[in-house]
């Protein structure tokens, strides 16, 4: 499961970083056409993560170390995508539970 969770982890990087050069290069017209469902993709992502350790399929303590602060950040830059309503509810779950500690 867990190379699983790191390959799908490889794939979105990627893909982000292969927007962001095409971007850079001038081959993109309108930026927000891609951004957007990128940016929902890598947030899909982050929360499936966020339903793992939550569910104890990965190690808490192993995950909070390094995803703690990304995670704070995602979500604190990102207000529109996290508010009320958010399909993003185990990240916002995991978020609150490790702010509490």
């Amino acid at each position: 499961m867990i190379k699983n969770i790191h390959q799908e982890f490889q794939r979105y990087s990627i893909f982000i970083s292969m927007i962001a050069k095409r971007f850079s290069h001038g081959m993109c017209a309108n930026f927000s056409e891609i951004t957007v469902p990128s940016v929902q993709r890598w947030f899909d992502f982050s929360d499936r993560l966020c339903f793992f350790i939550s569910k104890k399929y990965l190690s808490d303590r192993d995950w909070k170390s390094e995803y703690c602060d990304f995670l704070k950040n995602t979500i604190r830059a990102n207000e529109s995508y996290f508010g009320p309503g958010t399909n993003f509810k185990n990240s916002i779950k995991l978020y609150e539970e490790w702010n509490k500690a």
